[in-house]
């Protein structure tokens, strides 16, 4: 899953085929879950350069008669500062791109020498991503959802999609929830990919009509077959824990597809 994220090429991609919102949830809960505040350089680079990259290509949404470092400039100045003081610098822009996004990529690996510059740029990232976040919450309040379906990536024989789906999902919505879900499910996902020796490939987070997630995984060890009695058990300690976590009552479902 990181390094799907911290491939220039994918987000390229899926920036040019896709709007540029669902991936600010998506790096909403890479951060959330790999604890950016917390990550050395090299865990920061890969997510600097995206949220860079979904700036540039939101400024070129807004004001498309504006050059390209103007619009980021303009739409996100704070941004490409603290940017630039992170490390962070552009590279170049492909004129073949669609939509223009620019390449962003880190030009002071050697800060991770320094404690205090590292988490000083933790900080500054974190500070952007939270902000294009709520942005794009507030441009996209009639359909809220984030996905992360990477569909250029290659399919390996062995995988399995799963997907949970939560019957109360307008209740918890209205109760601001969604949130605590969400970290659960991330928090629960990263414990199986350890334990399961399987990668997840793909998430797709739906809150409406009813809150669910769709993940593809691939097995990390070929020469054996997934553990889907595993997987089913993990599934169920997820629900109990969403159920005592959020206080849900008995008649709550939760719903699970090999």
């Amino acid at each position: 899953m990181v390094q799907s994220l911290m491939d220039q090429h994918t987000l390229r991609t899926y920036l040019d085929e896709q709007n540029a919102r669902p991936l600010l949830y998506l790096l909403k809960a890479w951060a959330r879950r790999h604890q950016l505040d917390k990550q050395a350089w090299g865990g920061i680079g890969g997510i600097a350069w995206a949220i860079l990259a979904v700036a540039a290509h939101r400024a070129c949404q807004l004001s498309p008669e504006m050059p390209l470092l103007q619009q980021v400039k303009k739409t996100f100045g704070w941004l490409a500062g603290d940017a630039l003081k992170a490390g962070i610098s552009l590279e170049g822009i492909p004129e073949e791109t669609s939509s223009a996004i620019a390449i962003w990529t880190p030009t002071a690996p050697y800060v991770n020498s320094t404690r205090q510059v590292t988490h000083n740029t933790a900080k500054q990232l974190k500070r952007a991503f939270t902000s294009a976040h709520q942005i794009g919450e507030k441009e996209s309040s009639e359909q809220n959802y984030w996905t992360a379906l990477f569909t250029d990536l290659p399919t390996l024989q062995g995988d399995i999609t799963v997907t949970l789906t939560l019957d109360t999902a307008s209740a918890l919505a209205q109760h601001n929830t969604i949130g605590a879900l969400e970290k659960r499910a991330l928090s629960w996902l990263n414990t199986l990919e350890t334990t399961a020796h399987i990668e997840c490939q793909s998430l797709h987070f739906t809150t409406h009509p009813m809150w669910s997630v769709q993940m593809t995984f691939i097995n990390t060890h070929p020469s054996e077959s997934i553990d889907t009695n595993a997987i089913q058990a993990a599934l169920e300690t997820l629900q109990q824990d969403l159920d005592t976590s959020l206080g849900q009552q008995p008649h709550t479902t939760f719903h699970y597809t090999f």
